[in-house]
C-alpha cells in the first residue's frame, strides 16, 4: 500500500472521531447539517456500504471460492446495514454496524491469506477499524 492510499484510509477516520468528540462536548446539532447523530449515522452508511461495495471490485481479481462470494458478502452487508438504520433505534443500529464491520476485517483477512492484499493495507485497515468501532462506541453512550 502506498503512502497516499494509507493517508485516505485514516482520513476517512476523521469524521467518526470530530462527530463523536462534538457529541461528548454536547454539541447535538450542526448549523446547516442538523443533528450530530444523524450526521455521523450517514457518513457512517457512506463508508461501510463503499467499504462492502469494494468487495465487488476485488472479486474480479480473486481466483477460487472467494471470486463467487465477494460480491454476495458486499450485498448482504449493505443491504443489512442499511435495513437495520432505517428499522433499528441508534444504538441498536451501532451493534449492527459493529458486527459488519467485524465480517469485513474477516474477508479483508481471508484476502490476506490467500496473497490479495499487502501488510500495509491491512494494518491500515485495522487501525482504521479500531478507531470506527471506538468512536461509535463511545458516540452511543453520549447520543440523545
Amino acid at each position: 500500500m502506498n503512502r497516499s492510499s494509507a493517508f485516505y484510509v485514516y482520513a476517512g477516520a476523521i469524521p467518526f472521531v470530530i462527530c463523536t468528540a462534538l457529541l461528548i462536548f454536547d454539541v447535538d446539532v450542526l448549523p446547516f447539517l442538523g443533528s450530530t447523530v444523524t450526521v455521523l449515522s450517514v457518513y457512517t452508511l457512506i463508508i461501510v456500504s463503499f467499504l462492502a461495495g469494494s468487495l465487488w471490485g476485488q472479486h474480479l481479481y480473486v481466483e477460487g471460492e472467494l471470486k463467487d462470494f465477494l460480491p454476495i458478502y458486499g450485498n448482504i452487508f449493505a443491504i443489512s446495514l442499511w435495513l437495520a438504520y432505517l428499522v433499528l433505534p441508534y444504538r441498536f443500529w451501532l451493534v449492527i454496524v459493529g458486527l459488519i464491520l467485524i465480517f469485513l476485517r474477516v474477508v479483508d483477512h481471508m484476502l490476506f491469506n490467500n496473497g490479495f492484499v499487502d501488510d500495509g493495507y491491512m494494518k491500515a485497515r485495522l487501525d482504521a477499524t479500531w478507531i470506527v468501532i471506538i468512536t461509535l462506541c463511545i458516540s452511543g453512550f453520549f447520543a440523545d
